[in-house]
């Protein structure tokens, strides 16, 4: 689909309004709802897919586990679903569920990833049978999907706003039937193609929807209006509904169209029709475009026509007819020349014409993508073309998208631009999102360990992000605990500093091992090794003003630095009335007798 919405016949159904307890503009207790979509717009028809999960996903039925960025393959073989790791089959299925461990998990089919829960089941289209995944998602997951494919994700947060809450009122009266991700209902693409407006869109108008006394309104939308709204009566017949009116839109940029159509589509004065062999695949019509949109309508309403092909010839009329009080045709006339090749090579020439058939009906002949509105200008025939122009993309019912956008940059709020398309209606908040729950694990970073030979300890310290119950110990290299500084001792997010008492400790290498839990329950560990190397060495204080410190043990060597009195040395050794020091970086030798308080 286009960025912009293009609603199909379908959308008739939506009009039986849906009863919904009235919340008088006051959050409703009641939880987010679940939309089950069936995937067929972005994966269309296989019997083969890969599945890569990002967080585990559990089969309902079985032991089975599908392991978090392991790659898999469903395969539709001899009337069965089989998953495969590799080449291994590990499990076979008549419809097989799949559901996250956790709710921020996401499952990618064919590379394109998606929240929320999976039965993947068969689907038969014609006469072959095709894997048919089936996401149930929650509403502002889905939601989060669906606007940015239905309005520009980038256009002013107001506009897209609006389109969230007239998605919304579409979508939660879908909860419980199973629709799909095509523009049959609203355009679903997973996880991806997100854009950060339209999510704080969705996300701000969370729960909100628009009523109609005590029952949700239809919130229709399409991409323009033409610069007149239309009712929904007179769209698709049936009663009026007071908020959705024939009115001025001049906010809308009346989108303009033309579409020209030959009359001759294939010549056949040099045809051959009893060898069709000759020209048959060489032969295009004028206007393919159409032509093929004719052909796949065609096929689609007449039976006999599946598996042969058809050549358009002409278009001899073509009348659009029965403008409404919105301006809007609602009949029209068209007679097609055709030829249906049989299955044997045969040829059958066929005329029909189709008179006084309501307008949709045509449109979607020709094609929605061509004649892009009912708002039609004018039709001018000459003896060889049809040129017909118009205004608008869409039916023109209720929302119109562009519309919107240039109401938002003109300052107007979402609840203006809401109040304009469907005056009369009430903005309710219906439910209020779950606090997504915490599934993040705490993060210990920082880990330290520091020997101090005054109090024979090495001090640890630690961060954390969060508040945790939290238990530190330390093992040796034969992964044997030595040590148990704390065991489920509660700490608030910060560095945190612990004392391992190692006078009775050898030297060596060893493992500090923190183990910490959340409020929520995520657990997270981390281990950092620590080499313990108490020093053998004594010190001592200079009493000198300042002492040099000699290369070797005599006043005839090199002087290689100096230390100031009553500075702490470290006594590596003693030569004769010599000690081996060392001080900062430098070692060398200084005389003992400048040298006190020996420890």
């Amino acid at each position: 689909m286009s960025r912009t919405i293009k609603i199909l016949l379908s959308f008739i159904l939506f009009l039986s309004c849906v009863q919904v307890p009235f919340q008088n503009a006051k959050a409703s207790s009641s939880s987010e709802p679940v939309i089950s979509v069936k995937l067929k717009n972005f994966l269309k028809d296989q019997t083969k897919i890969t599945i890569k999960p990002t967080g585990d996903y559990l089969i309902t039925g079985s032991k089975m586990t599908l392991k978090s960025e392991q790659t898999y393959s469903l395969k539709y073989e001899k009337s069965e679903l089989n998953l495969y790791h590799g080449t291994k089959l590990i499990g076979t299925y008549n419809t097989m569920i799949a559901t996250p461990v956790k709710e921020n998990n996401s499952l990618s089919v064919n590379s394109r990833p998606y929240a929320g829960q999976f039965e993947f089941t068969t689907e038969k289209v014609g006469t072959k049978t095709y894997i048919r995944p089936i996401n149930k998602v929650k509403m502002e997951t889905y939601l989060k999907s669906v606007v940015p494919h239905e309005m520009y994700g980038s256009w002013p947060i107001e506009a897209l706003k609006a389109q969230a809450v007239a998605a919304r009122n579409y979508a939660i009266t879908r909860v419980g039937k199973t629709i799909d991700d095509t523009i049959n209902y609203q355009v679903y693409g997973g996880l991806q193609g997100h854009y950060p407006n339209s999510d704080r869109a969705v996300e701000e108008t969370t729960g909100y929807v628009l009523k109609d006394g005590d029952k949700l309104a239809q919130t229709l939308y399409s991409a323009s209006n033409g610069g007149v709204t239309e009712s929904n009566k007179n769209a698709w017949g049936g009663s009026p509904l007071s908020y959705l009116l024939i009115k001025d839109d001049t906010f809308d940029p009346k989108t303009v169209w033309n579409i020209t159509i030959n009359k001759i589509q294939v010549d056949l004065t040099d045809k051959d029709l009893e060898k069709p062999e000759d020209w048959w695949d060489a032969t295009l019509e004028k206007d393919k475009k159409i032509t093929d949109n004719i052909k796949k309508w065609l096929i689609a309403s007449e039976y006999n026509y599946i598996e042969k092909e058809i050549k358009v010839l002409s278009i001899p009329t073509l009348e659009l007819t029965e403008p409404t009080s919105g301006g809007r045709v609602s009949k029209g006339s068209i007679t097609l020349k055709y030829l249906v090749k049989n299955r044997d090579g045969s040829l059958e020439q066929v005329n029909k014409e189709y008179k006084n058939v309501s307008s949709t009906r045509l449109r979607s002949m020709i094609g929605n993508s061509i004649m892009l509105s009912y708002l039609v200008d004018s039709v001018n025939e000459t003896t060889k073309t049809f040129k017909v122009e118009g205004r608008g993309n869409g039916h023109g019912v209720g929302l119109s998208q562009w519309g919107a956008m240039y109401r938002a940059k003109a300052g107007h709020s979402f609840e203006k631009i809401l109040k304009f398309y469907y005056p009369g209606t009430t903005l309710t908040k219906l439910y209020s999102k779950a606090p997504t729950p915490d599934t993040k694990p705490p993060i210990i970073k920082d880990i330290k360990g520091a020997y101090d030979s005054k109090t024979n300890n090495v001090n640890i310290s630690f961060n954390l992000n969060e508040k945790t119950k939290t238990t530190v110990y330390i093992k040796d290299n034969n992964s044997k605990m030595v040590s148990t500084l704390v065991k489920d001792k509660s700490y608030n997010k910060g560095t945190i500093k612990l004392p391992w008492n190692v006078s009775k400790i050898k030297n060596g290498t060893y493992t500090i091992v923190i183990k910490s839990a959340d409020t929520s329950g995520n657990k997270s560990s981390a281990t950092k090794k620590y080499k313990l190397s108490k020093s053998k060495y004594k010190t001592g204080k200079i009493t000198a003003t300042t002492l040099n410190i000699r290369q070797k043990p005599t006043t005839l060597s090199k002087v290689v630095g100096t230390v100031k009195k009553n500075q702490t040395v470290t006594i590596y050794s003693k030569t004769g009335s010599w000690y081996k020091i060392k001080y900062g970086k430098v070692t060398g030798y200084v005389h003992s007798k400048y040298v006190t308080n020996i420890k």
